[in-house]
């Protein structure tokens, strides 16, 4: 739920410093796995 948290300024943050190196390998795949609430973050 750490996507929960995140603001929008925040997760475009993370975008361009490149969160995706950032955060643990299991984070990632919450952030990438289809999800009813990652619906907002996908699309």
């Amino acid at each position: 739920t750490i996507h929960a948290g995140l603001d929008d300024t925040w997760m475009q943050a993370l975008s361009q410093f490149g969160w995706r190196g950032l955060l643990p390998e299991n984070e990632r795949v919450e952030f990438s796995a289809p999800s009813g609430q990652d619906g907002e973050i996908s699309s």
